[in-house]
């Protein structure tokens, strides 16, 4: 669509300031190590968007479930600790709001002067899952104003450094839906783990089962019930019916009355009512306690909802995901009526309270309720209650729960033996007392008939304001569990664009092509020429695991690292995805520098020799010469012709480690590793290409070949294996392929790097894994889900961090491998469980490196070929003979994972590499002075293999 310009824009708003087989299933990404190459920066920086803050008073908390249903959260806060302990212990800025207000008002102009498609006032479910859709569905520009310092309003959750727990800003929230729409769409913003919440009561002094069932009537009144009809008959026999005449209930009163009888109206509803709204059932319209359930049996469920499940890392990197579209600009603790009549947006879609909105049109402010949470630490003491959550609903307490966080499965006793990646348990417990209150942030509706009729006026003028859309809660004046406002977001969409949600399909799947009205369509840019891709005013919040002190996210910086990483890169040439059959497989890298590029040849010729049918994406030199860009297309070599940066040659260290850059480049670039372009390259294609559902190896280029598909022998990634993310030993520990020639294992703490990575993320954190093996970023192997999750973190790190002031924390210091080891050491990649390391000799890829390299191994400790391979002639089997093949030394030597798919690190092996490519004829070849050509310069004309 056309932008309107500043004088003709829609200024919102106007109004109102308040106060084939498996096998064929996969995808190759590959990197030579010497170029840069990364695409759309903004998707990498839309990942940091956990701006947390630490001097930061609680005001508000909210609960997931309905009024009375206490699923329920907080609002403000009153503290029992002194005033420094009465901050929520966030990981991030030191300098609180001030650094925030700062930093917005300071970049203010730079995002207000851009255009959008499409404005979102507030970051919280409704607002996210929009940004999502019109970002994702049709290449929108969106930008998104929070008020807060946050993203992902009440659901905020954050992990508190007092006691190592996670807990929520705004309260418990459960997740339960059944709607199998709204089970898909979440499950494409990251892992979710089973749980059913219970709830307890505590009535007379008896901890009972809420909402009531038969084991609640039975501790309460000493009786014996045991199956539904006996329930059903005392129920029966307790109801007070409604008066004659009398077909529907007017209030809450008359329903829970109908429902439960006196004796538990009087014993739990009517004073937790009380406790919770100042008011009682009887001054409540009838859905307060309608949607309360009673039940007949031993059900203990809090929900009765099919899925009931919890995020694995918390409910704020959902947020971070559902956000991470480089065309969603996200700006924390901006007030919209500060700011809305400079903004420039097509439509607007506003999800504050609808009062605040039209304030200036004289209306009274509609009624809502607040809380206030009470935070309590309590050190060395293991739990406080028997469940997460405990109801008080009688008056000899004043608070209306308890919330206790460390009951929710996000724990572990042994962290670093179970591969769990779950958080270690705490010795500490810390909990929150719930209070009820007028004052204060809004919250729960008021559901009376003088508030019902003051909303239908605001209704009417909202209906009337035009470019401006009311979404959630707040706007209209109604409560909503999470799956509803999600919901109702989705529909809402639909409605909008006539683009419905199709259930199963990705977040980062492909752009489709759509519009508004069917008229509109969207451009998709927002950012002006020459202006910085950063779309967030804060402080970047300090790794979870980093003593590291948190940096400021200035303006320099943030336009640095624009500088260096949003390069231009032209569109792929020959995106074979649109035409290939869906879940093919992905190799990916960078092809190499740009003096000797025809080394791809190598890894493009023995991958289609081998017969290997899927995508082959590589990043190239914008000068590749006609005839390797031929070899290319005849290949179905998908390719990006990529911005590379020409580093100074006198400033390459390739020692014996095969040409690996460690200095300055040009461009900007300074002080930057070269190996990360790569990274951000593979989640631009998984993004673009839907089609590849199947496995995806990242990988370099100048320094491998293939014997075989290296995905062959790979589960089926639609069959969800146990393992969706692969990582390779460099060598496994006290691994012994002779027993007369013991080698000393290639461990973490014998690294050369060590050092570096000890002075940026603290020597603490590093010595609990010590003796571990290296892995190698090499080669890494994920399917879809597994590998998003990989490179978000990873690409994350390394944006984080280049912005710390301590230079060794910066690359090329802290380069791609030794922050890969740290991140997956201390479980950033998600649990354990999910995330499977492969011993050295064992596998897809053998990465056989490190015990040729004279620096890594003394004399007495290194290999010979023969303990590295095994290729010699005679070397058969029942399978055949191995004659020159690299072998997979800790695999069964009759198996067919004796040969190894994928050989990794061949050049640094050069002491013996000539005696390999004699019993490898297409590899034997010789220059005009009869010398065997290295491998890593051979330019195999290999012709394309046609599988059966």
């Amino acid at each position: 669509m056309t932008f309107v310009s500043k004088q003709q824009q829609l200024q919102v708003p106007r109004s109102n300031r308040g106060n084939k087989s498996h096998k064929n299933n996969h995808s190759i990404c590959a990197s030579s190590g010497r170029v840069i190459n990364v695409l759309a920066v903004t998707a990498i920086v839309c990942a940091l968007l956990n701006t947390a803050v630490t001097h930061v008073k609680i005001h508000d908390s909210h609960h997931e479930n309905n009024n009375h249903h206490h699923a329920v959260s907080v609002i403000s806060t009153t503290l029992l600790q002194s005033k420094e302990k009465q901050q929520p212990h966030l990981h991030g800025s030191q300098n609180g709001r001030d650094t925030f207000r700062a930093q917005a008002e300071e970049e203010e102009d730079t995002y207000l002067d851009r255009k959008y498609d499409v404005c979102i006032v507030g970051a919280g479910l409704s607002g996210s899952v929009l940004a999502e859709r019109y970002a994702s569905e049709l290449k929108a520009s969106v930008l998104v104003l929070e008020k807060r310092f946050h993203i992902g309003g009440n659901c905020y959750d954050y992990i508190d450094q007092e006691t190592g727990i996670r807990v929520s800003l705004y309260g418990a929230h459960l997740f339960h839906t059944q709607h199998k729409q709204v089970e898909s769409y979440v499950k494409n913003f990251g892992r979710w783990i089973p749980y059913t919440h219970k709830v307890r009561g505590m009535v007379n002094g008896k901890n009972v089962p809420i909402p009531v069932n038969i084991e609640t009537v039975n501790t309460l009144f000493d009786l014996n019930i045991q199956d539904a009809t006996q329930m059903d008959e005392w129920l029966k026999q307790e109801q007070v019916p409604l008066s004659n005449g009398q077909v529907e209930a007017e209030n809450s009163e008359q329903v829970a009355l109908s429902r439960v009888g006196k004796r538990l109206y009087d014993l739990i509803f009517r004073p937790y009512t009380y406790k919770q709204w100042a008011k009682y059932p009887v001054e409540l319209g009838p859905e307060v306690l309608s949607r309360i359930p009673v039940r007949n049996d031993h059900d203990e469920r809090y929900f009765s909802d099919p899925f009931q499940a919890l995020p694995a890392n918390g409910y704020t990197s959902i947020f971070h995901q559902m956000l991470s579209s480089p065309l969603i600009h996200v700006r924390t603790n901006v007030d919209y009526f500060d700011v809305k009549d400079r903004m420039q947006c097509n439509k607007l879609y506003f999800s504050g309270p609808i009062d605040a909105y039209f304030a200036d049109q004289g209306l009274p402010k509609l009624e809502y309720r607040s809380l206030d949470f009470e935070r309590v630490v309590e050190k060395n003491k293991d739990q406080l209650q028997s469940h997460f959550v405990v109801n008080h609903p009688q008056d000899n307490v004043d608070f209306t729960r308890i919330v206790e966080y460390k009951h929710l499965p996000y724990y572990t006793d042994n962290p670093n033996s179970d591969n769990t990646g779950k958080l270690p348990k705490s010795k500490h417990t810390i909990y929150f007392k719930e209070r009820s209150k007028d004052n204060g942030e809004p919250y729960y509706p008021v559901p009376n008939e003088k508030n019902k009729a003051l909303y239908a006026k605001y209704q009417s003028m909202a209906q009337k304001e035009p470019g401006v859309t009311f979404v959630g809660r707040l706007a209209n004046y109604k409560y909503f569990n999470m799956d509803e406002a999600i919901k109702n977001a989705l529909e809402l969409f639909e409605k909008d664009t006539g683009i419905p949600y199709k259930s199963g399909s990705e977040k980062d799947g492909p752009i489709a092509k759509g519009s508004i009205n069917n008229a509109q369509t969207y451009s998709g840019q927002a950012a002006a020429p020459g202006s910085s891709l950063v779309s967030f005013a804060g402080t970047l919040p300090t790794s979870s695991y980093s003593n590291v002190p948190p940096v400021e996210y200035t303006p320099e910086l943030r336009d640095q690292l624009a500088r260096a990483l949003a390069l231009p890169v032209d569109k792929p040439v020959g995106l074979r995805h649109e035409a290939h059959p869906p879940g093919h497989n992905a190799i990916m890298g960078l092809a190499a520098y740009p003096r000797n590029m025809a080394t791809f040849r190598l890894l493009v010729g023995s991958l289609r020799q081998n017969g290997y049918d899927g995508h082959i994406i590589l990043g190239v030199h914008k000068d590749i010469p006609p005839a390797e860009e031929e070899y290319l297309k005849a290949m179905d070599v998908t390719y990006y012709i990529t911005a590379f940066v020409d580093c100074d040659a006198s400033i390459m260290d390739a020692g014996e480690g095969g040409g690996n850059i460690r200095g300055k480049c040009s461009e900007g670039l300074e002080k930057l590793k070269l190996e990360w372009g790569r990274f951000e390259m593979c989640r631009q294609w998984l993004k673009a290409c839907k089609e590849c559902t199947g496995w995806t190896l990242v990988m370099d280029t100048r320094d491998v070949f293939f014997q075989a598909d290296p995905f062959a022998s790979l589960p089926d990634p639609a069959t969800n294996p146990q393992h969706d993310l692969l990582l390779i030993e460099e060598i496994a520990p006290h691994s012994n392929p002779r027993p007369d020639q013991p080698y000393r294992a290639d461990i973490l703490g014998q690294s050369r790097y060590v050092g570096r990575t000890e002075q940026c993320y603290g020597k603490e954190h590093f010595l609990k894994y010590f003796n571990r093996p290296v892995l190698c970023s090499g080669t890494i192997i994920g399917t879809r889900q597994g590998m998003h999750r990989f490179l978000s973190v990873l690409v994350d790190e390394f944006l984080q961090n280049n912005q710390k002031p301590n230079v060794r924390c910066r690359s090329p210091h802290t380069t791609d491998q030794w922050t890969m080891n740290y991140l997956y050491y201390n479980g950033r990649f998600g649990e354990y469980s999910r995330t499977k390391t492969l011993p050295y000799g064992t596998g897809p890829i053998h990465t056989i490196g490190t015990p040729c390299i004279n620096r890594v191994l003394p004399a007495k400790d290194r290999h010979s070929q023969k303990d590295l391979i095994l290729f010699e002639n005679g070397n058969t089997s029942s399978n055949g003979t191995y004659q020159g093949l690299i072998l997979n030394i800790h695999e069964p030597p009759d198996s067919e994972a004796r040969i190894a798919p994928a050989i990794h690190q061949f050049d640094r092996c050069h002491h013996w590499i000539n005696e390999f490519q004699k019993q490898r004829p297409e590899l034997s070849q010789k220059d005009s002075t009869g010398k065997y050509i290295p491998v890593d310069q051979l330019q195999l004309p290999y012709e394309k293999k046609t599988t059966s």
